[in-house]
């Protein structure tokens, strides 16, 4: 299988936690988490990690994260495979966020950014959907 189409059928197939499973589950390497993540968000994306660089070499990274063009982080994941995804709108408010436990929230602006729904998946709502 060439590389491009191993990279399509991984964003195809791969679940949360991304990078963990982009390494134990595909064997994947650094080189090519932005191309899979690229495709699994259906956008350019921006990689970091916190490792750090040392005398003898660089430490392992305890967390990962993507950022959209905007800079903002869309998902982040720790050494442990706990993770945390988020979608923006223009004005850079967080409309969906959703987490490894489950808990998810959703919210919903008007034209000048101010929030006018909210709900999450232990049941709160507040605000009038559009």
């Amino acid at each position: 299988m060439n590389k491009q189409r191993y990279i399509e059928y991984i964003a195809k197939n791969i679940k949360p936690p991304y990078f963990k499973n982009m390494v134990d589950m595909y064997g994947a390497s650094e080189t090519e988490f932005v191309p899979i993540m690229k495709k699994v968000f259906k956008q350019d994306v921006e990689w970091e990690d916190d490792a750090k660089s040392h005398m003898g070499g660089w430490s392992e990274p305890t967390m990962n994260m993507l950022k959209d063009k905007s800079g903002y982080p869309i998902y982040k994941e720790d050494i442990n495979g706990d993770w945390e995804k988020s979608e923006y709108n223009e004005c850079g408010r967080e409309t969906y966020h959703e987490d490894s436990t489950g808990y998810w929230t959703k919210a919903e602006y008007d034209e000048n950014c101010n929030e006018t729904y909210f709900e999450n998946s232990k049941g709160y709502t507040y605000g009038n959907r559009r």
